[in-house]
């Protein structure tokens, strides 16, 4: 319920800890029971986020620049599948 992804820097306290895709993520609409996930791609300029929703069969997929992760709330929806 609520969930919400942090971003962790190798070294970096970990209490400190940014969140950067969920629940409490301005911008986003998000029910308690969605799932989020990030996917990374080692070149890609973008992170992709994608909201699960809970049973449905149904998802919907973000992206933002990976320098602004944790920063700023920039994530831009483009699919619903």
């Amino acid at each position: 319920m609520n969930s919400h992804l942090y971003l962790h820097v190798l070294g970096a306290d970990p209490e400190q800890d940014p969140v950067a895709f969920g629940a409490g993520v301005p911008g986003l609409l998000i029910q308690p029971t969605d799932i989020p996930a990030i996917l990374l791609t080692s070149g890609c300029h973008y992170a992709v986020g994608v909201l699960h929703y809970g049973v449905q069969r149904t998802r919907t997929i973000y992206k933002e620049p990976i320098e602004l992760l944790g920063k700023q709330s920039s994530w831009t929806k483009f699919l619903d599948v």
